[in-house]
């Protein structure tokens, strides 16, 4: 619309094709517009239908908002993974749409079997008979008895209203109530089963129609409220949310879109941690007591306990301390801001966690020291010697007909060592490989992009906004040596110049330099390390040093770096190229002698440079990468070609598919407890269950 608008106004006299563009464009934006808002109220819609009903509620024994939450996300898991091994869209499409038409069939009001309404009408019956005519015991009978003057309709019409919230006087209406209750007791559990048996098969209309049509055989009280079906179902539901919502929490903390395979990786292993923590850690150190309190919180919130966590989020920009103001603001902000109240849990949660593990770290540290009885065992076996004599005779200097092992003999021998024969299960598997590499049409097309990209890189006013638009672009946090670089980029930096786009094995390579700067190549350095709420001690020690007094002395007095503090600070000889940003912009301009004062991370330092070599330049580079990778079109034919080996093998001999297809087997052996097959790089499957 802006364009067409904007080619009018140029336009000295606007044509007909001109008026005509911007009305097609209108009536685009206000279709768009409509779409949207019809795809807002079909989520809207279908999301309610899908929270009406729950499954298997009685089996994992929850409320009925959380299962129906359990369920839902189930289904997208479920959808999501079945979705994920097409790379075609429209496939993609039908498929959803599929899958979402099972869904509404499994999760709607389906007609809930009479014989199964009957079988627990009648069982709820004869709970109320064995309550009132067996009691717990002879008193409750009794009472039972003289309240309802000996009437178990009575007694059954005062239960059902206390139990159920009526207010009924007559039997009838009671019986009444209990069906009603008897059907609510069915519904989810039909429901599931009936869920289950479509994903399992991905049924059509017509075979959907066959599973439900015997009723009366498939669903049945007994079967599937005590049943194994129901359980394994919900338990599988109940496993795939956990993981759902555990990763969604980790793609939450990462921006909320992953766009990289590696991005997507590190998502998958975060939310398996965060699982891990929760489920394994956090139980076994709660049951060790070294959760932190309420007060221990407390104190991690206003900085008297450093907490990594809570470091890393409240920290000062300014001066990378930690914030007790900064919390306050986002505390305030939790109490309106729900996404602000969804992040301040996952945030508290991972900050008791990690508190608690090192708490159990420095206990098991401190737990480790020699005893009495070792240290005298350890000075007796220095201490004293023995003497001796041996004669040996080397082992093959005797013939092997010399000696005889008989059967009984290596029997008993393995028998006695039946733990140095122990073999460890595996199975041998068959497998072919497709390689996803690039085409020759890929490789141009991508030499293509990146001269494209170098020479905008290269006229580039402003490389950390140049380097923020395009991903391919990194800024070095590090100053290096030329001698650190390429031979070629080395030349091309080194005279001022621009260096590429060069190929290099399969990656198109440039850079220009952002900064240089006239430093030594190493520096032999001493330090103090003290907490960063340590400051007025950290200016003292500062003021100190830079006046003289000894570094070796604060260090074995004051620094909490308990590995140089033993040595009087020394840190040694280090490159300055491997020195942070935050100690490489503090030492620029410094001499042998002088001394700084560093805040990084949870500490204040104070570095005093002990010697330095003599200067040289130093560049600080800001680098291009454009990699030979497979474009999706070639992604999609390997995975079609992929797709057909498989169905040929499924429904063939998986040798005769191999040799129709020109392949070439391979072999592996799976040992128990292994999660990949050796050779095969990227994500894993499971191919074995033990």
């Amino acid at each position: 619309v802006a364009d067409a608008e904007s080619d009018l106004k140029e336009s000295e006299n606007p044509s007909d094709e001109l008026k005509k563009a911007l009305e097609n464009a209108q009536k685009a934006l206000d279709t768009a517009e409509a779409n949207i808002e019809t795809t807002r109220n079909l989520i809207k819609e279908k999301t309610a239908n899908r929270e009406k009903y729950v499954a298997a509620m009685l089996a994992i024994n929850v409320d009925n908002a959380t299962l129906d939450t359990k369920l839902v996300n189930g289904y997208k898991v479920v959808a999501y993974n079945f979705l994920q091994d097409t790379y075609n869209t429209e496939i993609k499409m039908k498929l959803a749409k599929e899958i979402y038409a099972f869904l509404e069939n499994a999760i709607k009001v389906v007609d809930v079997p009479e014989k199964a309404v009957k079988a627990t009408y009648e069982r709820l019956i004869e709970n109320y008979e064995h309550e009132f005519y067996t009691g717990s015991n002879t008193t409750t009978k009794v009472t039972y008895y003289k309240e309802n003057n000996g009437s178990f309709k009575k007694f059954l019409i005062k239960s059902v209203n206390s139990d159920y919230g009526k207010t009924l006087e007559t039997y009838d209406e009671a019986l009444a109530v209990l069906k009603e209750e008897a059907k609510k007791y069915v519904e989810p559990i039909v429901r599931i089963y009936v869920a289950s048996k479509a994903f399992d098969v991905l049924a059509t209309k017509e075979e959907y129609k066959e599973y439900t049509k015997d009723t009366d055989n498939d669903y049945s009280y007994n079967e599937y409220y005590y049943g194994e079906n129901s359980v394994r179902y919900a338990y599988q539901f109940d496993k795939l949310m956990n993981y759902f919502l555990a990763y969604e929490e980790v793609k939450a903390q990462m921006g909320g879109e992953l766009t990289t395979d590696q991005q997507m990786q590190q998502a998958v292993t975060m939310a398996w941690q965060n699982i891990f923590g929760e489920r394994v850690m956090t139980p076994e150190l709660a049951a060790m007591g070294l959760m932190p309190t309420a007060a221990e919180h407390k104190a991690m919130l206003r900085g008297e306990r450093p907490s990594n966590v809570y470091g890393q989020f409240f920290a000062d920009p300014s001066t990378g301390l930690f914030s007790i103001d900064a919390v306050a603001m986002f505390l305030e902000q939790t109490q309106t801001n729900p996404q602000a109240q969804y992040l301040w849990g996952i945030m508290s949660k991972q900050a008791k966690l990690d508190k608690a593990i090192s708490k159990y770290v420095a206990l098991v540290q401190k737990a480790a020291y020699l005893n009495k009885l070792q240290v005298e065992r350890s000075a007796k076996g220095v201490n004293e010697q023995y003497s001796g004599h041996y004669v040996a005779a080397r082992y093959n200097t005797v013939a092997d007909s010399l000696v005889t092992v008989s059967d009984s003999e290596a029997l008993a021998h393995y028998k006695s060592h039946k733990s140095l024969y122990k073999q460890t299960p595996y199975r041998s598997i068959a497998y072919v490989e497709f390689e996803v590499a690039a085409t020759d049409e890929d490789k141009t097309n991508i030499e293509a992009e990146a001269k494209k990209a170098a020479e905008e890189f290269a006229q580039a006013k402003d490389i950390v906004a140049f380097s923020r638009e395009n991903r391919h672009v990194q800024i070095a946090q590090n100053y290096v040596t030329l001698n650190q670089l390429s031979t070629t980029e080395a030349a091309a930096l080194g005279k001022g110049k621009f260096y590429g786009p060069e190929l290099v094995t399969d990656e198109w390579r440039a850079a220009r330099t952002v900064d240089v700067r006239n430093v030594p190549d190493t520096l032999s350095l001493s330090h103090v390390v003290l907490s960063y709420t340590d400051t007025a001690l950290a200016d003292s020690l500062y003021q100190a040093a830079r006046k003289g007094a000894s570094i070796a002395d604060m260090a074995s007095k004051y620094s909490i770096a308990n590995d140089t503090a033993a040595n009087g600070g020394k840190l040694g000889e280090i490159a300055y190229s491997a020195l942070t940003p935050e100690f490489a912009d503090a030492l620029v301009g410094k001499r042998k002698g002088d001394v700084v004062s560093v805040t990084f991370g949870n500490a204040i330092q104070i570095v005093k440079i002990d010697d330095c070599h003599r200067p040289s330049k130093h560049y600080k580079v800001a680098s291009m990468v454009y990699k030979q990778l497979p474009s999706q079109d070639t992604k999609r034919a390997v995975h079609n070609a992929a797709s057909t080996f498989v169905s040929a093998a499924q429904q063939g001999d998986f040798n005769e598919a191999v040799k129709a297809q020109g392949l070439s087997t391979r072999t592996a052996n799976i040992e128990q407890a292994m999660c990949s097959v050796r050779g095969i790089d990227g994500s894993s499957i499971e191919v074995v269950r033990w």
